[in-house]
């Protein structure tokens, strides 16, 4: 497990004798594929200043391939720091399950003490109420009341683990609302770095981090010989790693010092032996288009310098063997894209004998950083919808009405709720499959072949063939072959 850092704040006793804060704050963390060995977590909203989270995935992390799958008696684990002083009262999983199947023990603690506990399967009225398919990848919300009001101590940890208990059971975001207590708020999104190129300029006050080769410097560690230990960076334009050290550029005299976010300043006592507050503290800055001289103020000392040949690590030398790294500057703080457009079929129509139809928002631009919608119907005597997903429940007509989590954007789909398809036969049709993400049809004279989703949205069509293959993405489909109609299943 990795490392973790969080602030130590002062005058905790004052803090916790303060009284709850009434305003509630929200922060959503969503656990994104990095690559195919593992995950990294986003977030927006508002988190304590100075927290930062960790996402450990038992099964996912190990096999890339489904990287937010929880597996039977597998766990995902998320944990909180620097909460001290707040109270957590509800958290919302994004999750689906494995289809007809999946189930898990959900426990929330603060440090030793158990603030929630909960085993049950995916449709139990205790979790979701309902099976749903991360085949069709639909994922809904189970929020989740804290058992207890538990105000976070000082330096103790928040730990969500999610168990799988019986097949599978997938993560894709946490929300969590709490009370921030005493604490300030602020964005959990990440920063914008850029590279100081040849001769580039660096100020009092900004704030840099040693960088090379998607690695930056972090932890002093080492015995006899401490150097800066490297973090990867998922991406400069997105730096939020809280392992990483943040250093503050001030000035003494000529020459540059280096101030860490735990209020540490960088310095060595001697060639490859690095150090904080203690030793020659000043440094001298070159930038080059081979990246930056970082030169202590006592030449003796030497340069820091990216070193893979002994561990890869920073630290200084007097040798010219190894690469100089570069310094890359904040430059300011990502803001949320804002969804600017949301939109779902102007109609549809489903059947009595459905079991469910699924309607799924576009929103655009796709990259926007909260994608949270609510449902309703109109008319929950016609058809009832949570999540998108819609229950026929008699014949006739309601609307389906979407809107953005902050009430920004909102669509309407007007749904028709018939006993039947008119005219249409359900039937097994001879000559349909599925084969890797393909609808085949295979028929011994001329037809016309029509796909739909399963929501009743045109897919694909072909007039008068004896052979047709459509690709589709995983899903329920029907197939409609004259009078004949016919439901699939892709995977």
């Amino acid at each position: 497990m990795k490392q973790k850092h969080f602030l130590k704040i002062a005058l905790f006793a004052l803090l916790f004798s303060l009284p709850l804060s009434i305003v509630a704050e929200s922060v959503t963390y969503k656990v994104i594929k990095e690559d195919d060995l593992g995950t990294i977590v986003n977030g927006f909203g508002k988190q304590p200043q100075y927290s930062h989270v960790y996402f450990e995935n038992e099964f996912g992390d190990v096999t890339g391939n489904r990287y937010n799958q929880i597996t039977k008696d597998k766990s995902a684990i998320f944990e909180l720091y620097g909460w001290d002083g707040c109270t957590i009262n509800n958290v919302t999983f994004n999750m689906c399950s494995n289809m007809k199947s999946g189930g898990a023990e959900v426990v929330v603690e603060v440090g030793d003490k158990t603030i929630f506990k909960q085993r049950a399967q995916f449709n139990d009225a205790d979790w979701y109420g309902e099976w749903v398919g991360f085949q069709n990848n639909i994922y809904v919300d189970i929020t989740k009341a804290m058992d207890s009001i538990y105000q976070v101590p000082a330096n103790d940890i928040v730990t969500i683990r999610i168990t799988g208990t019986e097949s599978s059971v997938y993560i894709n975001s946490y929300t969590i609302e709490y009370n921030p207590g005493t604490n300030i708020t602020e964005s959990p999104m990440g920063y914008v770095y850029e590279k100081i190129g040849k001769n580039g300029t660096i100020a009092e006050n900004d704030n840099v981090i040693i960088y090379y080769a998607g690695v930056a410097a972090g932890d002093l560690i080492g015995g006899t010989n401490p150097y800066l230990s490297i973090y990867k960076v998922n991406n400069t334009s997105n730096v939020f790693e809280p392992e990483l050290m943040y250093f503050t550029m001030a000035k003494q005299d000529t020459h540059w010092m280096f101030i860490n976010q735990y209020g540490d300043t960088l310095s060595a006592t001697g060639e490859k032996k690095m150090a904080l507050n203690e030793g020659v503290q000043t440094w001298d800055i070159n930038f080059t288009f081979n990246g930056a001289e970082i030169a202590n103020t006592n030449t003796s000392y030497g340069v820091i310098r990216y070193n893979t040949s002994t561990g890869d690590r920073f630290t200084t030398y007097t040798s010219t063997s190894m690469k100089l790294p570069y310094l890359y500057k904040r430059v300011r703080q990502n803001e949320p894209i804002k969804a600017t457009s949301l939109d779902i079929p102007e109609e549809i129509t489903i059947f009595m004998t459905q079991d469910t139809a699924v309607l799924r928002p576009k929103i655009l631009p796709a990259t926007a950083t909260d994608q949270r919608v609510t449902w309703k119907s109109t008319n929950t005597e016609i058809a009832t919808v949570r999540d998108g997903i819609i229950k026929p429940v008699k014949i006739g007509t309601t609307d389906i009405v979407v809107t953005t989590i902050d009430e920004t954007l909102t669509d309407t789909c007007h749904l028709i709720v018939k006993d039947k398809a008119d005219g249409l036969e359900n039937v097994v049709i001879g000559g349909v499959y599925t084969h890797k993400g393909k609808i085949i049809v295979e028929q011994g004279a001329l037809v016309d072949v029509t796909i739909f989703n399963s929501v009743g949205q045109l897919v694909g069509k072909k007039e008068q063939v004896t052979n047709a293959t459509f690709d589709v993405q995983q899903g329920i489909y029907i197939v409609r072959i004259g009078n004949a109609a016919m439901p699939i299943m892709v995977r």
